[in-house]
């Protein structure tokens, strides 16, 4: 079993739910009581070990169908996300390896292991980049005393990050770093996820903010309110276009039109070598219930046909920087993102082997 918080009841009360199996987690991840495309990766990692345990007496082909349909349904839940679908090839790399033959004992201490290698990776990456992403910071910082005013969009702090989190997180980290910062966050519309939870984790850590509607935000940038946009992203393909949550698009464009940096913190299981651009990525759509009501209030009416996009593509041409845990890529893209991505080759996949001590988070906390 695994707890995590279940993110549709915030800003109002801090409550877990429990994690029992790939049904619980696509469950989860489709109603929205996580989000983030890195905490939703790393709770398949979870899950595919829960999976494993379960599966320990089975038949080989038995237990080898039932992960291997479990990682369907993580892929599809999430088809538009970099970090969920390398996460679930990483861990069916280490299944495979073990070969079909191996018992049902190793094979759940491998996942298992390897789900907790893959948590305390993505918290070492995150880590690294908010370092970055300071850095970045300071460098747009004029001569006087007044915070730096950043625009943020979505939830890319510790709640979509699963223990740290990107562009989120580097506000959060610069202000505690003494880097004055005024945080604006769109409010992420229809799911709220930035008034909702980003603006709750910014008043959890003391930053100075404020919510703006997501129709305001481009306006206010125009008006010269801000100085930078920082946002994350679900996915970069590998000339540097990247898919993120509906609305990064136009706040890219007013950020060019006004002449303010633009900058994208991922780590960089999110760079997608294989994805040649943006207008070959799929592209995910939401339920339409958010977009029907709103605090259970009906606010189109009946009959109505609605369109749920819940992620769009900004082009590379609008990114100033990308900031992952390997440093800020700077244009051109291309071959600034060739430059770390891994050979695609099996073998660099990592072994199954245990993270170190401590640095695993309460998002796997009770596998097994």
């Amino acid at each position: 079993m695994c707890r995590v918080v279940d993110q549709r009841h915030l800003p109002n009360v801090l409550v877990n739910i429990e994690v029992r199996g790939d049904g619980d987690d696509v469950t989860a991840i489709r109603d929205k009581a996580i989000v983030g495309s890195p905490a939703q990766a790393q709770l398949g990692a979870v899950t595919l070990a829960l999976a494993a345990g379960k599966l320990r007496t089975h038949r080989p082909f038995a237990r080898r169908a039932t992960i291997r349909g479990a990682a369907n349904a993580l892929r599809n839940v999430r088809p538009g996300s970099a970090a969920m679908l390398a996460t679930v090839a990483r861990m069916l790399v280490v299944e495979d390896r073990l070969g079909i033959e191996s018992d049902g004992d190793t094979i759940a201490a491998a996942l298992r292991a390897e789900a907790e290698a893959i948590i305390a990776d993505a918290s070492a990456a995150h880590g690294a980049l908010v370092t970055s992403a300071i850095g970045v910071l300071d460098g747009l910082r004029g001569d006087g005393d007044s915070p730096l005013r950043v625009l943020t969009i979505g939830s890319t702090g510790a709640m979509g990050g699963g223990q740290y989190g990107t562009a989120l997180s580097a506000i959060i980290a610069a202000h505690h770093a003494d880097r004055p910062v005024d945080a604006l966050v769109a409010e992420t519309r229809p799911g709220f996820e930035g008034s909702r939870i980003a603006a709750w984790e910014l008043h959890e850590a003391g930053v100075p903010h404020a919510v703006i509607t997501d129709a305001a935000a481009p306006g206010r940038i125009a008006a010269g309110e801000v100085d930078a946009v920082l946002v994350g992203a679900d996915r970069v393909a590998a000339n540097g276009d990247i898919v993120a949550i509906a609305g990064t698009y136009p706040l890219a464009l007013a950020a060019s039109a006004a002449g303010i940096p633009f900058v994208v913190c991922v780590a960089s299981i999110a760079l997608d070598g294989a994805l040649a651009d943006g207008a070959a990525a799929e592209l995910e759509d939401g339920r339409p219930g958010p977009v029907l009501a709103a605090a259970g209030t009906r606010v189109a009416p009946e009959g109505t046909r609605i369109r749920n996009p819940v992620q769009d593509v900004t082009p590379a041409a609008l990114l100033t920087a990308i900031v992952t845990e390997h440093g800020v890529l700077w244009p051109p893209f291309g071959p600034s993102i060739a430059a770390v991505l891994p050979v695609p080759d099996a073998a660099d996949v990592p072994e199954a082997t245990a993270p170190p001590v401590g640095s695993v988070s309460s998002i796997a906390e009770a596998v097994g």
